[in-house]
């Protein structure tokens, strides 16, 4: 991957990210990873309270988990893509190391 210069920041171009900058963008991806996981928690916990609703009318919580599980679908794709980016970034990485000798 061609990387432009940066002069301004003393970056020369060259052909790819250091290593530390792809380490960077893990950890960037992985704490999104765990934010997402939160939110499905957060969700678990909804599921359990509308459960105890489970005696009042359907008309009362229907809406209210159909709208959970929507929020739980856009957090499953959103992990599905994360992931995608994460497997792409240690591609990038293990070929970055092998470039500057880190292997």
């Amino acid at each position: 991957m061609y990387i432009c210069a940066d002069f301004s920041e003393g970056r020369p171009p060259r052909l790819y990210r250091t290593v530390e900058e792809i380490s960077g963008d893990i950890s960037e991806v992985k704490r999104k990873i765990s934010e997402v996981d939160g939110q499905l928690t957060v969700r678990s916990v909804l599921m359990e309270m509308i459960s105890v609703w489970a005696d009042e009318s359907p008309d009362k919580w229907i809406p209210e988990l159909e709208e959970v599980i929507g929020e739980a679908r856009e957090a499953l794709d959103s992990l599905s893509a994360l992931n995608k980016t994460l497997d792409a970034l240690i591609s990038e990485l293990e070929e970055a190391k092998a470039i500057f000798g880190y292997l």
